[in-house]
């Protein structure tokens, strides 16, 4: 977001970056997401590990992106992606396969229910698997 165009342009789509060095703005984007899901004027998509890894493995997710779906009344939708890593560097040059899946849809009374630790290690534990099986099939 803090990239002179590039963060104009994400603003201007719709994106809502969080501020990781001030708590309070962080909560104000949560709750700005929110909102909007409660107002039904979008769906929204959180990757909840905040960067993309270096490697095959899964960094630690950030419990609050758990907080939108619970505070918006709203079920959550779990997905994985796996492919995407080859498009960097070039490789969107050629054709190649990225795998979408969706994975669990966890009702909006049980995420409200739920913990935010417990919404985050249930959709680590179901990401996880998914990983494993395109793993397997590579």
């Amino acid at each position: 977001m803090r990239i002179p165009l590039a963060g104009a342009i994400a603003q201007t789509a719709g994106f809502l970056g969080i501020d990781r060095e001030n708590d309070r703005n962080a909560l104000r984007t949560i709750l700005t997401a929110a909102d909007y899901l409660k107002r039904d004027l979008c769906s929204i998509g959180v990757y909840p590990e905040g960067t993309r890894s270096h490697t095959k493995a899964m960094l630690p997710f950030h419990k609050g992106s758990f907080k939108i779906a619970q505070r918006g009344g709203v079920p959550l939708v779990i997905a994985g992606i796996s492919g995407s890593e080859k498009l960097k560097q070039g490789y969107f040059l050629h054709p190649h396969t990225v795998t979408l899946e969706i994975l669990e849809v966890i009702p909006a009374a049980e995420v409200k229910a739920a913990s935010t630790a417990e919404l985050s290690e249930r959709s680590r534990a179901s990401i996880q698997a998914f990983l494993d099986r395109e793993e397997a099939r590579a």
